[in-house]
């Protein structure tokens, strides 16, 4: 994916294989408050979770652009959930489950 970051502007969601995807390529991600966010992003942790509104959306998109040191923060942060969406531990907990 060539791209800066990703946004998704849902308005709601389930959970998000798109902001899911974002994460393991290490794009850093807005997204808006809505269902699945605060799971997969933390609060601000992993990704940049703003209001669920146009004007929040657009001043959480712009704060990124405008800076490089919080986009680097945020494809770092990237990069480290994606290690836990990595198959091997994705199918060791789920083999915890059946023993």
């Amino acid at each position: 994916m060539a791209s800066d970051l990703f946004v998704c502007s849902s308005r709601s969601e389930g959970f998000s294989t798109v902001v899911t995807e974002a994460l393991i390529l290490g794009k850093p991600v807005v997204a808006t408050n809505c269902s699945g966010m605060t799971e997969l992003l933390g609060d601000s942790e992993y990704g940049l979770v703003t209001e669920n509104n146009e004007d929040a959306l657009y001043l959480g998109i712009k704060t990124l652009i405008s800076d490089n040191t919080l986009l680097n923060h945020y494809q770092k942060k990237s990069q480290e959930r994606s290690r836990d969406f990595d198959i091997k531990k994705t199918m060791h907990e789920v083999e915890k489950l059946w023993l």
